[in-house]
């Protein structure tokens, strides 16, 4: 079996990322600054492990942390072994959306939801991604 991302909205599997470590990105609502997580799925305890973070500044309640590291205007910091079962992503109609980038690409959370559920789409209801398994791989 190989590890996957999949994301629910109310408990209910709605889409999968088919990829074993992404990176989580988004835009800060108010700084309007991009921040980066690289997570990857610890398949051993079936959680989300946090690899890095990367911020292209701080403020309007994010800093980097204390051990961050400044490399080309970005602060870089280890993910320190933080793990996680369940990444709960709030998601509003007034900010930007979510995305998930592999080595080769990005996609808005969003579009990952509508190839799923169409016109159902929830927009303001938040996602919940968790590693999961694929039988037969």
């Amino acid at each position: 079996m190989s590890s996957i991302v999949c994301l629910s909205i109310a408990g209910v599997i709605v889409s999968v990322w088919p990829h074993a470590q992404f990176t989580l990105g988004w835009t800060h609502s108010i700084e309007k600054t991009r921040i980066e997580e690289t997570w990857q799925i610890d398949t051993l305890r079936n959680r989300l492990v946090l690899n890095e973070q990367r911020l292209s500044g701080s403020g309007a309640g994010f800093d980097p942390p204390d051990h961050a590291r400044l490399i080309n205007g970005r602060w870089v910091a280890d993910g320190r072994g933080r793990s996680v079962e369940r990444l709960r992503l709030t998601r509003s109609s007034y900010a930007g959306d979510w995305e998930l980038c592999s080595a080769a690409r990005c996609q808005p959370i969003e579009s990952l939801l509508s190839a799923s559920l169409g016109d159902a789409l929830l927009k303001d209801e938040p996602v919940e991604l968790t590693a999961c398994s694929r039988k037969g791989q």
